[in-house]
């Protein structure tokens, strides 16, 4: 089996108790803190924070490279997770595609 290679976090627009989170523009106010305006002069999100689905629901997707390129914008979105109390999986890519990582948690998060 192959190691991990590359990690990634994803934060669900869900709370740890079930509810939706609110306010539902929520992902996108925090995606474009590392957004830029393209050539279109369009808002293209950064590879390192973007929205996303995954397991069909809306979620923020944080790449861990983004503990290098900006490491306050991590901070400031981890504290926002736990202040909030949303859902949180790290998904790993392994042989070939993104699985959810085993031992992932919350604490893991933390230490980040």
């Amino acid at each position: 089996m192959q190691s991990t290679k590359h990690c990634k976090y994803v934060i669900q627009g869900i709370t740890e108790s079930g509810s939706k989170f609110r306010p539902s523009d929520w992902i996108d106010r925090i995606a474009s803190l590392d957004a830029e305006y393209g050539a279109s002069h369009r808002l293209v999100y950064s590879d390192n924070i973007h929205p996303e689905v995954f397991e069909g629901e809306r979620s923020l997707i944080i790449d861990m490279r983004l503990k290098e390129t900006n490491p306050s914008l991590l901070d400031y979105v981890m504290d926002f997770v736990r202040m909030n109390q949303l859902r949180m999986v790290q998904v790993c890519f392994m042989e070939g595609e993104y699985v959810e990582a085993p031992n992932a948690d919350r604490e893991q998060a933390q230490r980040i």
